[in-house]
């Protein structure tokens, strides 16, 4: 599912208007070379000024020469291969442009060279700056006839390998925000680029590592250079103010690209939640990216449409709701012998006001409690974005995003079947099952949990109980579950005696879920059943939930023929009596 709105072919993020792809792939390809060239002049400033020193004699024209012939060589090699890299995007970019479809290798081959592109540029860039230092020292060494300086054998390799470090860095930065600007939109309309298959893009620790080097350790490092190298410091306060100047330059520069990178998707995704969170529910975020960032705003969109379905629903009910008024004023006028198909469209006209209320309060609900999970997805995806966060804190985060996430699922689970059940349209397929079976699989669900806590869990099987029952064993499962889960939930100590015996009076199967939790005020009990409803305020601070379990569990023990109710006691614990009717 690709994270752009439908109108994202005429929007300014991936396509300026009247630019054509050769000319956006020229500025693919040269901006990031400007850094190169910078880092160049710096270079070859520090070598005529700093470096020419150390040599003598026939040194000098040596070395002269020899870093021209490298410039009118390598140079130009490493930039057509980087041009060329470039390049390949012509043919699949060009017929895209035309609304022509591209086969699926084709088009997977150029959405992993897109990404991938900085890392191209980092590479060769890398590998020019890295032949520099054996391509201007080895000639002196072998063809000079006077013995080099030794000090040349340090500050040469290290100059180079700053000067270089710097500018590949900012060459990386430029690159890979000119290709999410203006390549991914062209290339990922059908798939976001972070499910694109065998792609490898630049991770936030990544950058934030590259960020550190061009912005303070290059900087820094020039500067000691040039104090512990410079025999007469009046004579380097040009080219010091010039190193600061660059140091300055670059900081900011980074500092800036950076921000486009890393803080644009976090603002984004803070509107949009503060938007949803007004009930604006049209929100859309436009962003295509490769890296961490992909899935999450991927995630967001998808929530945000679900919700925006619900709220057309919500309209729909409505908007009918009225219909049905209009229709029975105008019913109500007609003779008395259309009186029976009045009465008919009123008692239809209370069943909508019923559904469009309990529509309302279920959406109220709803909102506070998907907005919990998800505060607490975007509050952590914020707090990952500190590259120093230590990476036990972050392996944690991310499991409190996942543990979020699930906690959404559960609870979207939980309303579906609640409306369900109100709405009388929750199936029952009634068979022949084992009651022990049954309860047997319940204990094995929650005996991980019970035994984590200490918790004794026992099974009771009382002889009279029949050995096949006539109910739906889905249902019965559901509400025992609930039930069962609950009271290991609430217990902290003791045990939980789940029985199950048979009422020969009343025809019944009862199941008992005894536990010796904290227990339930009386004044509580009768709320406890009620949608979104918790004992009190205590406990809905101390335990998640939605207040959904027991309002489902009655509903599903009244439809199996039975009902649910509970004895309790404060400090005492508490006695959930589930019965069925086995031969209804």
């Amino acid at each position: 599912m690709s994270s752009r709105g439908s109108d994202a072919s005429s929007s300014p993020y991936w396509k300026v208007p009247g630019r054509s792809v050769s000319r956006t792939l020229l500025m693919v390809a040269g901006l990031p070379l400007l850094t190169q060239i910078i880092g160049s002049i710096f270079n070859i400033w520090y070598n005529t000024t700093h470096v020419t020193p150390f040599l003598v004699g026939d040194q000098i024209k040596l070395f002269t020469r020899t870093i021209f012939l490298f410039n009118i060589t390598i140079y130009p090699v490493l930039t057509g291969i980087w041009l060329l890299a470039v390049a390949w995007l012509y043919r699949p970019l060009s017929r895209l442009e035309k609304g022509e479809t591209l086969s699926q290798p084709m088009l997977e081959r150029a959405q992993r060279r897109a990404v991938h592109l900085p890392w191209w540029f980092g590479g060769v860039t890398a590998a020019g700056w890295l032949l520099c230092i054996p391509g201007l020292l080895i000639p002196l060494m072998l063809m000079a006839e006077t013995p080099l300086d030794p000090r040349l054998l340090t500050h040469m390799p290290i100059s180079i390998a700053i000067a270089g470090l710097t500018s590949v860095s900012q060459g990386v930065f430029v690159v890979e925000l000119a290709t999410e600007r203006w390549l991914y939109g062209r290339l990922f309309q059908n798939i976001a680029p972070s499910e694109s298959a065998g792609v490898h893009p630049l991770s936030l620790r990544g950058r934030g590592m590259l960020w550190l080097v061009t912005a303070a350790v290059c900087p820094v490092f020039s500067l000691l250079l040039l104090v512990l190298g410079s025999d007469n410091m009046g004579a380097d306060r040009l080219f010091a103010g010039a190193v600061s100047f660059m140091a300055v330059g670059f900081a900011l520069v980074s500092a800036w690209l950076m921000s486009r990178l890393l803080v644009e998707p976090v603002e984004k995704l803070r509107h949009a939640a503060q938007s949803v969170a007004t009930g604006d529910l049209d929100v859309q975020i436009d962003l295509l990216r490769a890296d961490e960032f992909g899935p999450l705003i991927q995630e967001f969109n998808v929530m945000v449409a679900e919700l925006r379905e619900q709220e057309r629903l919500k309209r729909q009910i409505a908007e009918r709701t009225r219909d049905l008024e209009v229709t029975t004023t105008q019913l109500e006028t007609e003779a008395e012998q259309r009186q029976q198909v009045t009465n008919h469209l009123r008692s239809a006209l209370s069943s909508a006001e019923n559904a469009s209320r309990a529509k309302t309060e279920f959406l109220a609900n709803m909102s506070h409690e998907l907005r919990t999970p998800l505060s607490a997805i975007l509050g952590f995806a914020e707090i990952l974005q500190d590259d120093g966060l230590p990476q036990d804190s972050r392996l944690e985060f991310t499991s409190s995003i996942e543990k979020s996430g699930r906690h959404l699922l559960h609870i979207i689970n939980d309303l579906l079947d609640l409306t369900a059940i109100q709405s009388g349209k929750l199936p029952v397929a009634k068979a022949d099952c084992d009651p022990k079976e049954i309860l047997q699989e319940v204990v094995e669900l929650v005996s991980v949990k019970a035994e984590q806590k200490g918790l004794a869990v026992r099974c009771e099987i009382e002889a009279d109980v029949p050995v096949l029952v006539h109910t739906d064993a889905l249902r019965l499962r559901q509400a025992l579950v609930n039930l069962v889960g609950n009271a290991t939930k609430f217990t902290e100590e003791g045990s939980i005696v789940v029985r199950v015996s048979s009422i020969a009076e009343r025809r019944l199967l009862r199941f008992d879920i005894e536990d010796t939790g904290p227990g339930i005020a009386a004044d509580q009990i009768d709320r406890i059943f009620e949608p979104f409803t918790l004992g009190d305020m205590s406990t809905t601070r101390t335990h998640e939930g939605t207040g959904l379990g027991l309002p489902i569990s009655r509903h599903l023990a009244q439809l199996l023929g039975g009902d649910l109710v509970v004895e309790s006691r404060l400090g005492q614990g508490s006695n959930f009596q589930l019965t069925i009717d086995p031969a209804l």
